[in-house]
């Protein structure tokens, strides 16, 4: 495997935010209403993405990185302390995403022990995870993981119906 990871940064930011959507795009097919994930594809949408995300970059808690296979960027990670009040004082993996030409590939595993590291390092001693629960594949991957299912939250887009995730625990 021939990978790097990067922390996002204004020189990749433009990568970070094309990975991420074509990322939802493809692994929400079906589950996400496809205007949404047409819209979140378009040419001056991830522009407008750039536009706003570049003047914050430094102001984050979370920390961001993408993933290079051969010099392609292909994943991406996003972590921090969780928000969500059920969890309190918890590190979470608030997204991984991978397209879809490198899945099943050992990829996914690497981000994730990428940010148990980092959660680790940032004093965390727990975290949670969570995807929607028409995610199979991701369900399936966080449990073999060793995630503990420990509830559902609702998740909403703009204009869209509400989704239900389920949340996942780990010891760290």
């Amino acid at each position: 495997m021939d990978y790097k990871i990067e922390e996002r940064s204004l020189d990749n930011l433009e990568d970070y935010i094309r990975v991420n959507a074509l990322a939802w795009k493809e692994t929400y097919q079906g589950i996400i209403d496809k205007d949404f994930l047409d819209l979140i594809n378009r040419e001056e949408e991830i522009k407008k993405a750039v536009d706003r995300q570049k003047d914050h970059l430094a102001d984050e808690e979370q920390k961001k990185y993408i993933l290079k296979v051969n010099g392609k960027s292909v994943g991406m990670l996003a972590l921090g302390a969780s928000q969500d009040k059920n969890y309190p004082q918890m590190g979470e993996i608030k997204a991984l995403y991978l397209l879809e030409r490198v899945k099943h590939q050992g990829y996914g595993k690497v981000l994730f022990e990428k940010g148990i590291a980092d959660l680790k390092k940032m004093g965390f001693h727990s975290m949670i995870i969570s995807c929607l629960q028409a995610n199979q594949n991701a369900n399936h991957f966080y449990l073999h993981q060793g995630g503990k299912l420990v509830g559902t939250r609702a998740f909403s887009l703009p204009d869209q119906e509400e989704l239900i995730e389920n949340v996942y625990s780990f010891e760290i």
